[in-house]
């Protein structure tokens, strides 16, 4: 990964909302600007969108797309959230980036609660649903079989 990438995913980071949640609602003129003040690089909009392209498509960032609904049937397109994933977080870890540690070990420990909450949730439901035995099974579809529908 280049400079660009590197510093892209870097300045990502850093404007997550100053900690309080987990995306950004950076544009790419301010990643351009943000660029060029503290990593002095100079890049065009094109090679951003590039390098972000890369980074989502490698998995250490990822976009959602925001719509608000103006009137009805039509849709209005906002500017999408940034999300860096935990595979960016540990990538920033290992690059020395301040406080993304902290982050990495927040988005495991999410991870790691969601597959408990999933897990628990399987078991509730294999409870409540009973399997029918092959044997019955075959017994209604030959009764269902058999049996004609009523024409008027």
């Amino acid at each position: 990964m280049n400079n660009a990438k590197v510093s892209i995913l870097i300045t990502v980071y850093k404007t997550l909302c100053q900690g309080q949640n987990q995306y950004s609602l950076i544009s790419i003129n301010k990643i351009i600007q943000l660029l060029q003040k503290f990593h002095g690089l100079k890049v065009k909009r094109r090679w951003v969108f590039a390098c972000m392209k890369y980074l989502i498509d490698q998995g250490y960032l990822q976009r959602r797309a925001r719509y608000k609904n103006k009137k009805p049937h039509k849709f209005h397109r906002l500017s999408s959230l940034l999300f860096v994933t935990a595979k960016g977080a540990q990538f920033l870890t290992r690059k020395g980036v301040v406080g993304a540690h902290k982050m990495w070990i927040k988005l495991v420990a999410a991870a790691k609660s969601q597959l408990k909450k999933e897990k628990k949730d399987n078991l509730f439901k294999k409870d409540k649903e009973k399997p029918i035995s092959e044997g019955i099974k075959g017994l209604v579809d030959m009764v269902a079989n058999r049996i004609q529908p009523l024409t008027e």
